[in-house]
């Protein structure tokens, strides 16, 4: 979700600021290297809580959680986007955030529809 979500609020986003940027590249290139990394992002922050304490008991701990996490990883977007903008982007990074951003886009929409055989992605009702 914060893939998709991420690249969504940046097309909105664009006609709105787009007069503070030189080109469309230092616009787009930093927020679809932040899309691409925010949800590994929010994996590494998500699994803190379960690594220290164990499983969720509380339903609402969860949940707040859950915002925390989606907040500080917006955070974390955006402080990419903003280190990365004020640089010149070489050709040879922009080539890797848009392989990464297409194998991303790959994975997600294939998960969508068939799950990995990872582990981790077993759906424990059914274990």
């Amino acid at each position: 979700m914060a893939f998709w979500s991420y690249i969504i609020a940046s097309i909105i986003e664009y006609p709105i600021i787009k007069k503070r940027f030189k080109c469309l590249k230092s616009f787009f290139i930093p927020r679809l290297f932040s899309a691409v990394i925010v949800p590994w992002v929010i994996f590494l922050i998500w699994y803190l809580v379960p690594a220290i304490y164990g499983k969720f008991h509380i339903e609402s701990f969860e949940l707040v959680w859950a915002i925390v996490v989606s907040i500080l990883s917006g955070i974390i977007g955006v402080i990419f986007e903003r280190e990365i903008q004020e640089k010149e982007q070489s050709t040879i990074f922009i080539i890797v955030v848009i392989i990464l951003l297409l194998i991303s886009a790959f994975l997600y929409v294939r998960f969508t529809y068939k799950l990995p055989w990872i582990d981790m992605f077993v759906d424990p009702l059914k274990l």
